[in-house]
């Protein structure tokens, strides 16, 4: 991923919109190919049957949120002024369902990694 898309994340969390329809080229389709590619750096090869990355574009007013779904993590990437939602599972606890857990927006210019969905998970 390069340096410049996750500057482009970061900034994009405060950004107030409107955001228009996820085209390519567009500001939410730009918003949607580097959010779904720093989601999917954090699956290894191995484990990408267990994930599934998603892409829901709400209205044109908001950025709409990537999500990646998976048995330890859930991780929800909006501009929503606040960062990086995620979730993690315990024994008795699904992912999908946990209480939510953030991380500033600032952690997205961290290049996404196996290694750091791991740090998520706990």
């Amino acid at each position: 991923m390069k340096i410049k898309d996750l500057q482009t994340l970061v900034q994009a969390i405060g950004d107030p919109g409107p955001w228009g329809d996820a085209v390519p080229g567009g500001k939410k389709g730009e918003f949607k190919r580097i959010a779904t590619g720093w989601l999917r750096g954090l699956v290894s090869d191995m484990q990408k049957a267990d994930y599934k990355i998603s892409f829901n574009p709400d209205g044109s007013a908001v950025s709409g949120e990537a999500t990646l779904r998976g048995p330890k993590l859930y991780v929800q990437i909006s501009a929503n002024g606040i960062g990086l939602l995620y979730r993690r599972a315990t024994a008795t606890v699904a992912a999908e369902k946990a209480g939510n857990l953030w991380m500033p927006a600032d952690f997205l210019s961290n290049e996404p990694t196996p290694d750091l969905r791991k740090r998520l998970e706990g």
